[in-house]
This record gives structure tokens, sequence and C-alpha cells, in this order.
């Protein structure tokens, strides 16, 4: 249905509702007609109407789980999710939305739990093995995310995503010495533009050491699919413009800064943050949120606002990340390493006037063609799938990132990832000292058994090692280089 569809449907429930004012029915379907059109908080106020009338209604309940995980208000999806559980039999969409909530918070062993319940009622969707298996790897459990991926290739076997994971953690795996396996996927199977993308993902991990031609011919080919299907991109303008525009303290006097230390780790992706993490977290009085989406995605929403009228999205905004937080940890010190937050540090600053922030860099090159053969499914990256694209965007952050060290010196550091490759001890002892935190060579060691859920996760496992080399790449990406 288009907009204008939803909208005449919102007034044809409106007046159904002075007809039947106590219908919980009417009252559902008229807040789903308002998420149709992403207008999530009057969808949110309708559903609730329906609860107050029937609090049984199970569609109102899993719609409001919905709405509050989209908008990472976990414990109250949470609630939802538990009042439908005991209201309906066993469900898998039930377990799969408890799977989503727990992973928003890195409750990783009830992740796999709700999803192995998920995989009792049905053990033949193919996706909750997917997703048990990204839980294993999370946890580090190779062997179980091995054999769940297998397990989903078996229920599909045209589903090209599970077949480029295993091959991302299994060298040894049968992909990578036949190519008539690919060969019989392309004749025998329609593959969705999802399938076709790893499909080419699949060869480039193939050729990659048989073929520099043909390694980046898929690699370039899944690329370019991808970037077509992608339909909102950064508007680099917009957020300059945003970014420099001065804020107006008297504009904020409401807001009340908030007395956590967070350490935000920033920069561009590849450039070193999940290692900066890694080694943060051998201190046992910091904790890793992870990448907590929350202020990225409020915050360049409201980009096409005037900044001083900002104030009560803040409000909003501060409160219900401080509670994402708390779901997670009681620390004051935790790590966010959403690399795009470099965008926001003034607006964040406001909250978090303790705030630390950590830039990650890597020289040009490297970042570049690693974001360029790192693939990010979920488009939340979107210039990262064309050189010309990431180099803009490389620029635009070089840009943005010296403004703030101009504004904000003493609440930033820089640390370099080819630094810490030849000299990691010196690197961590004075970004310790920056972050005030004492520091001991013991802990340039990584924990191969704590979490990680991006996508560097089979790289930050036992010692620092010396990066992969890029050399023979450096003639068919000079736009790289400038």
């Amino acid at each position: 249905m288009h907009q204008n569809q939803f909208q005449d449907s919102i007034s044809f429930f409106k007046k159904a509702l002075k007809f039947y004012p106590d219908d919980p029915e009417l009252y559902c379907n008229l807040g789903l007609a308002y998420l149709n059109i992403n207008h999530l908080n009057n969808a949110l106020d309708h559903l609730h109407q329906s609860l107050k009338i029937y609090p049984n209604h199970i569609e109102s309940h899993f719609n409001i789980a919905k709405i509050y995980l989209t908008k990472l208000e976990i414990n109250k999806c949470l609630h939802h999710l538990r009042i439908i559980e005991r209201l309906i039999s066993p469900n898998e969409n039930l377990y799969q939305l408890f799977a989503e909530a727990y992973r928003y918070i890195n409750e990783y062993n009830l992740f796999l739990k709700s999803l192995k319940k998920a995989i009792e009622i049905n053990p033949n969707n193919h996706i909750n093995y997917f997703y048990l298996a990204f839980g294993f790897m999370w946890c580090n459990d190779k062997k179980n995310a091995v054999m769940n991926l297998q397990k989903c290739i078996e229920l599909n076997p045209k589903f090209t995503p599970a077949i480029f994971n295993l091959m991302q953690i299994s060298k040894d795996s049968k992909y990578y010495d036949n190519i008539d396996i690919f060969n019989n996927i392309e004749k025998s199977f329609h593959l969705s533009n999802d399938e076709f993308i790893y499909f080419h993902l699949c060869l480039s991990k193939f050729y990659e050491n048989k073929s520099i031609d043909s390694y980046i011919k898929h690699l370039s080919r899944a690329n370019e699919v991808k970037r077509k299907s992608i339909s909102k991109f950064f508007n680099l303008t917009d957020l300059e413009d945003f970014i420099f525009s001065k804020l107006n303290p008297s504009a904020f006097t409401r807001i009340q800064p908030s007395s956590h230390s967070p350490i935000f780790i920033v920069g561009m992706p590849r450039s070193g943050s999940t290692l900066v993490e890694s080694i943060l977290l051998n201190n046992k009085n910091i904790y890793s949120c992870g990448e907590v989406p929350l202020l990225h995605d409020e915050f360049y929403s409201l980009v096409q606002s005037d900044k001083n009228s900002l104030m009560e999205s803040l409000e909003d905004i501060q409160a219900r990340y401080v509670n994402l937080i708390e779901s997670m940890t009681n620390s004051l010190n935790f790590i966010d390493k959403l690399p795009l937050n470099f965008f926001w540090i003034d607006l964040i600053l406001l909250m978090f006037p303790n705030a630390k922030f950590v830039f990650a860099e890597r020289n040009k090159f490297d970042t570049c063609f690693s974001i360029f053969k790192t693939f990010f499914g979920d488009s939340a990256l979107p210039f990262s799938y064309k050189s010309n694209e990431i180099v803009e965007f490389y620029n635009f952050y070089n840009k943005v990132k010296d403004y703030w060290q101009k504004v904000y010196r003493n609440n930033l550091y820089t640390i370099s990832y080819d630094n810490i490759i030849t000299d990691s001890s010196s690197e961590f002892k004075n970004l310790f000292n920056f972050l005030d935190i004492d520091f001991d060579q013991s802990m340039i060691l990584l924990d191969d058994k704590r979490f990680v859920q991006t996508a560097s996760f089979a790289q930050v496992r036992g010692e620092i090692s010396k990066q992969t080399s890029y050399e023979s790449f450096k003639k068919i990406f000079p736009e790289f280089l400038l």
C-alpha cells in the first residue's frame, strides 16, 4: 500500500471509532496504519489504547514489542514479549523477537536459548540456524557455528549468505576446493537479490588466494548490486552544515548532564576500533556495550532540523540511551564503539560531559580497501560499496575530525592502528594515560573468550599481529592512494 492508502485507512478507522469507541480491534488497526507510515508514537498510543480495553490482545502486544525493539527500548519490548509468552502456545516468531531483543543488550546466552526454542517449534526453518550460528561466532564457538551453518545450508542449499559465512570462518571448507559447487548453484536455483550478492561474495572468497583479477571481479560485482539496492544515503552536505553549525548553550539548559563517563571509540570503519576495544576490556572496571546504534540513528533523523530546536528530542534520546546502557551494565564507565558517532561529538558532550572520544585511525589505502572488501550487509554504511564514495567519505571524516580536535581537544585522542602493529606497548600506554586508566604490559594480550559482534570478530583473538599486506591491490585502486 502507498502512504496515501494508509492515510485513508487512518481516516476510516478514526470514523469507525466514533461509532465503536470500545473496540480494541479498531484501535489496533489504527495503530498498525500509523506504524506503516512510521509514526511510531501515534502507533504506540493507539495500540496501548487497545490494551486498555482488552489487556490480552495478542496482536497489539506483538506490534508494541516490535516498535519498542525498533526504538531500542529493550526492557519495554521484553515486557510485552513475556506477556505474549504467558498468553499463547509456543510461537516461533515470538522467540525470534526475544533473540533479537537479547542481542541488542548483549545477553548472548539468552539469545542462543531463544533461537533454540524457535528451532524446537520449527526445525525446518533455515534462518533460525543461520542466526544461531552468528550467536556462536560472537561467542567464539567455531565448532557450533560451523555445525549450524551446515544445517542451514542443508535445509536451503541456495542460501549463499550461509555459505559465505561458512567460508569466512572455516578455511578448510569444501567450498574453497570445488568451483563446480557454485556452477551448480547458479544453474539449479533462482537466487534472490541478496543470494545473488552473496553468490558473488562466495566466488570472491573462492578466488581470493587464487586469482586477484577474479577475486576483484566478483567482489566488485557484489558491491555493485548491493549499491543499487540502497535507497538511503548520507547527505554529506547536510551533515556538514549540521555539524559545523554553532550550538546555542542556552537552548539546552533543561538537559541534565549524566554522571556516566563513556568512552566512545569512533572513526572510519575498519580502522582498528575493535582491537582498541579489546585491549581496553582487559581493565576489569570497563564494560563494552559494543556498537550501540541509538545515538547515531536518532541524531541522523534530525539532521534536517535546526540544532537549537533539538532540546526536547535530546532529552528523550538521552533518557532512552541511558536506559539501554543500564540494561547492559551498572558501570558508569562503558565503551560504545559505533564508528559513526564521530558525527555527533558536541551533542554527546551535552548529555555526557565526562565522555572521552578515541579516534581509531589507519593509513588511507588500508582503511579504504578494507572497507571495500568487507561486506556490510545491513546497509548501515551506504558509502562502502563504491570506491569513489569511500574516498569521498574518508575525506569528509578527516574534515570533521580536524574540526572536533580544534573545538574539543581535551576530550579527544587519536590512536594509530599502524603504530599499534609496530609498537603496541607505547601506543596503548599513552591511550590509557589519556583515559586515566592504570596500564600494565599484560593488557596488550587479547581475550579469546570475549564476545565480538562486528565484522572484525575473527581478527581480534590471541596476540596482536602484523596486518595483511594490500600492496598487490594498489595498482587496482589508485584512488585509495590519492
